[in-house]
């Protein structure tokens, strides 16, 4: 992958490597062969001097410029002679003082070839009274340079081919070179992008990464979502070991019911044995009672897959909430098997209305408050209050027990989740899951605060207008 990726960018700088040389080529062809025009205006100084020969006449035996000759050689500096077959100038017009009168032809070869005394010569040639004359129009050197290219074809074709083959393979090697080391570091970005990709698909939430340049964003955004995979990949595993205890946990919950079921079942079913009215009675009941545990843990799960999938209807009407935590209360203080706890029950008002399911909110205060009660050791203070004000209730449910551990107060409300405080190992380990959904299902928010040691505080929170 990292090799097609590199190959696709040294093509991509290949391709622009070229197109960028056809297009200097194109531009230069065009100035050289096809923009001829000097400055744009003017003919070039070669044309200039290749058409002068119109501006000079012959008059009388004399040579004499035109009035566009003489404008010609003022509006460029220039000057020009005339010189006969022997050498010697015999015309001369706007002619500097250190210009010679007689040139031979070595003279006339090294002027067209160089420049001399601040100017560039061109010559050309004309003819009058049947004689043919030379002429030279010189330009000032700042105005017109002209240089000269050597080449030796001699040491590239001696080889041939092998010569052409070694120019043409070092063009391809260097720009190979060049493409390559731009293209690595082009693909560098995108090669760790795709190894983080990859990384992430295997559960490798490492990243590597770049603080600069264009990909900054990109590789801001892959360390996020590894951060985030990585959290919700910690609480699946959290979830699935909660969720394979608990599956021990209810099937050990299931088996010893069930097992006094078929037990006293079996024992019932004995024709040898005979029971008095007494033992059947209390046998049934024991059946009767494993029975009505085991429903209770199929309710649970079927309520909290309802209320997770939002597919339970609330039956809300206006409800009395004092008087459910009242009747509550009532029938923890009457129950023998929570004599040793002091309950306390607060209210500043001796009626409260809100339009809730009153079923499902006396389960998840039921919930709540059992947990408060059954989790801590015997001589706690249980305090259940009610507080209103404009908008919304405040049911609190505070004792001073044992506490709960700050690892385990995260995951309280987990499903499947039962703390290493719980004392009573029986039930589904969803009540508090529930309490939580039911709460959240009539738009109502719940709060645990609690210190080791110290209590813990438990408050919900019902809107009145929800």
């Amino acid at each position: 992958m990292k090799w097609k990726i590199t190959l696709l960018y040294i093509a991509s700088i290949i391709g622009l490597l070229l197109t960028v040389f056809i297009v200097q080529v194109a531009i230069v062809t065009y100035f050289v062969f096809y923009n001829n025009k000097w400055n744009h205006q003017e003919s070039s100084p070669e044309e200039i001097t290749l058409n002068f020969k119109k501006q000079i006449q012959w008059m009388n035996g004399n040579f004499y410029l035109t009035k566009e000759g003489e404008r010609i050689l003022t509006q460029n500096k220039a000057w020009m002679q005339i010189v006969d077959k022997n050498g010697n100038v015999v015309y001369n017009a706007h002619t500097p003082k250190k210009a010679k009168q007689h040139y031979t032809a070595k003279d006339i070869v090294f002027l067209y070839k160089y420049s001399v005394n601040g100017y560039t010569i061109f010559v050309s040639e004309l003819e009058k009274n049947n004689e043919k004359w030379s002429y030279i129009v010189a330009f000032p050197y700042e105005r017109v340079s002209r240089f000269f290219i050597y080449l030796n074809f001699n040491h590239l074709f001696s080889f041939y081919p092998y010569g052409v083959l070694m120019l043409i393979s070092a063009a391809i090697l260097c720009v190979l070179f060049f493409a390559y080391g731009v293209a690595k570091y082009m693909a560098k970005p995108v090669w760790m992008m795709m190894d983080n990709i990859t990384n992430l698909s295997k559960g490798v939430y490492e990243q590597k990464s770049i603080n600069k340049g264009i990909y900054k964003d990109v590789f801001v955004g892959l360390k996020q979502l590894s951060t985030n995979l990585q959290e919700l990949d910690k609480k699946r595993k959290q979830l699935d070991k909660m969720r394979e205890e608990w599956i021990t946990n209810l099937t050990h919950d299931l088996k010893t019911p069930l097992s006094s079921i078929k037990g006293y079942s079996e024992l019932l079913a004995d024709k040898n044995y005979h029971f008095t009215a007494e033992e059947r009675t209390k046998y049934a009941k024991i059946i009767e009672s494993k029975s009505l545990y085991i429903e209770k843990l199929i309710d649970d799960l079927k309520l909290t897959y309802q209320l997770k999938n939002d597919i339970l209807p609330l039956n809300k009407k206006d409800t009395d909430i004092i008087k459910i935590l009242r009747e509550l209360i009532i029938s923890y203080v009457n129950n023998p098997a929570y004599q040793d706890k002091n309950i306390e029950f607060l209210a500043n008002s001796a009626s409260l209305i809100l339009k809730i399911d009153e079923k499902l909110i006396q389960r998840a205060l039921n919930n709540i408050i059992v947990n408060a009660i059954v989790h801590n050791s015997s001589g706690t203070h249980i305090k259940i209050g009610v507080k209103d004000d404009k908008h919304a209730v405040y049911i609190f449910v505070e004792d001073n027990g044992r506490g709960i551990p700050e690892e385990e107060l995260e995951h309280l409300f987990d499903r499947y989740f039962r703390g290493s405080n719980t004392k009573n190992t029986e039930g589904s380990g969803l009540g508090l899951a529930i309490a939580k959904q039911i709460i959240h299902a009539h738009g109502g928010e719940i709060h645990v605060q609690s210190k080791w040691g110290k209590g813990t505080t438990t408050t919900i929170i019902l809107k009145k207008f929800s």
